[in-house]
């Protein structure tokens, strides 16, 4: 039967991962302590090391391009989790892999690697593994199940009401929704 109130998508299941939102706001909250401990520690090494100038503003410019592709990839997991986008999941993925070679920039080239850097950066690079582990596997699912959604609302038999009108497989049928339809 056509019903007002009734959903479009019923017997839908929710593709969005949990684990996958909770691993992105685990990623940003330590993301924060990362950001800040590695720009004191390159002050403090800055302070106390022969540090060459240039490698310096490298060092710190390449800091806040990860922090702006941190953002990035925390926009783009959160939209696409939580609309069921394949589009921001994808970007996700590919913002995580550049986030990764960043922190391993971080964690191996920078110009001083310090103990604490070492630390630091590789408990990032685990989480954003785990991330686009996740990522992916959310990625798979949207992939597999969303067109088999689609294709079963469209093969629906039940009369849907769509802007006033009483739709059967797309098509205006009058006869069969002035008997199912009573508006």
């Amino acid at each position: 039967m056509c019903a007002a109130g009734e959903s479009r998508r019923r017997g839908a299941e929710q593709l969005s991962s949990v684990t996958l939102q909770l691993l992105l706001n685990l990623t940003s909250v330590y993301f924060v302590f990362y950001f800040l401990f590695t720009l004191s520690l390159i002050i403090k090494k800055s302070l106390e090391l022969p540090y060459p100038s240039d490698a310096l503003v490298c060092d710190v410019g390449l800091l806040l391009l990860l922090a702006a592709l941190e953002f990035l990839h925390f926009f783009c997991g959160v939209k696409g989790n939580l609309t069921e986008s394949e589009g921001y999941i994808f970007g996700n993925l590919i913002v995580t892999a550049t986030t990764i070679l960043l922190t391993v920039y971080f964690l191996l080239w920078q110009t001083y690697v310090m103990r604490a850097d070492v630390i630091i950066s590789s408990v990032l690079v685990a989480v954003y593994g785990a991330d686009g582990v996740l990522a992916l596997s959310t990625l798979a699912r949207f992939a597999r199940l969303i067109p088999q959604q689609k294709k079963s609302y469209a093969d629906n038999d039940e009369p849907v009401k769509l802007n006033g009108k009483c739709l059967v497989k797309g098509m205006v049928q009058k006869a069969v929704c002035s008997k199912v339809w009573k508006p």
